[in-house]
C-alpha cells in the first residue's frame, strides 16, 4: 500500500505547464524532487484524441523521463483551440495527475474534481487571446485557474510572473488646456 501511495504522489508531480494554441505545442514539468516516468502515460482533450508517450513521439526539449525540474514540450496531435478547451494528463497507470481547461467548463472538469486534479469543476480559465499561452505560474495552484496567467509563449523555459516593482518617472510635463 505504502509503495503505491508513494508511486501516485510522484506521478502527481508533473505538470502540464504551459499550452501553446498556435502550435499545438505542450509543456510538462516535473515540480517534484524524483525522477518520473511518464513513458507510458497520456495526455488527451476528451475531443479530438491523445497522444501516448512513448519512445516514438518527439520533443523540442526533454523527454518523457523527468529530472527534477525538467521541462518536456511536445506537439499535439490535433488543433488546440485558443477559445475553450481541456487538457488531461494521465500516468502509465492511467490515472489522472493534471488538468487545465480554459474557455468555459469542458467534458473532463467533474471527472477531473472527482480525481482530484481540479479544485472546482465549474472555475475555468479565460479564452487564450490570440498568439498567448496558458502558464502556469504557481504549482501549489495548479489545481485551480488562479494558478495560470496568459502571457508570451516560453516554451522550454521556466515560467514566470512579472511585477513591476519601481517606477520612475523623470520628465512630467502638463498643459493647462482649460
Amino acid at each position: 500500500f505504502l509503495l503505491l501511495l508513494l508511486t501516485y504522489n510522484s506521478f502527481g508531480q508533473v505538470v502540464i505547464n504551459e499550452i501553446y494554441p498556435v502550435t499545438n505545442q505542450v509543456e510538462l514539468k516535473n515540480i517534484g524532487n524524483d525522477v518520473i516516468n511518464m513513458l507510458g502515460g497520456q495526455i488527451f482533450d476528451g475531443f479530438q484524441g491523445n497522444v501516448f508517450f512513448d519512445n516514438m513521439v518527439a520533443t523540442e526539449c526533454g523527454d518523457f523521463v523527468l529530472t527534477p525540474g525538467e521541462i518536456t514540450v511536445f506537439t499535439f496531435s490535433m488543433n488546440i483551440a485558443e477559445g475553450s478547451g481541456q487538457l488531461m494528463l494521465n500516468n502509465a497507470a492511467n490515472t489522472p495527475v493534471s488538468f487545465v481547461q480554459w474557455g468555459g467548463v469542458q467534458s473532463l472538469a467533474t471527472f477531473a474534481f472527482s480525481s482530484g486534479v481540479w479544485d472546482d469543476p465549474t472555475a475555468f480559465f479565460p479564452a487564450i487571446d490570440g498568439g498567448n499561452s496558458i502558464q502556469l505560474i504557481e504549482p501549489a495552484d495548479r489545481r485551480d485557474p488562479s494558478g495560470y496567467l496568459q502571457a508570451n509563449p516560453n516554451i522550454c523555459n521556466d515560467n514566470g510572473a512579472c511585477e513591476i516593482t519601481e517606477v520612475l518617472l523623470r520628465n512630467l510635463t502638463c498643459e493647462d488646456n482649460g
